[in-house]
């Protein structure tokens, strides 16, 4: 993350994205655990999230493969 967002993130977390796992999450480092998680059931192939300037998280997904 490249700032704070007051009641969702801090700016040491990480943004990640985990493509076979159709899972979009924020990791605080220091305590080694996943604080924010979306998608396993909602999102299919899902990557490059980003952090918008409003707060939100932008997520392209592909929507199924066969």
């Amino acid at each position: 993350m490249d700032r704070n967002v007051t009641g969702f993130c801090k700016k040491s977390n990480l943004l990640i994205s985990v493509l076979r796992l159709n899972l979009v999450g924020i990791v605080d480092v220091g305590l080694s655990k996943m604080i924010w998680k979306w998608g396993s059931t909602d999102l299919d192939g899902s990557h490059d999230p980003s952090l918008l300037s409003s707060g939100n998280i932008a997520i392209f997904d592909d929507g199924r493969s066969f």
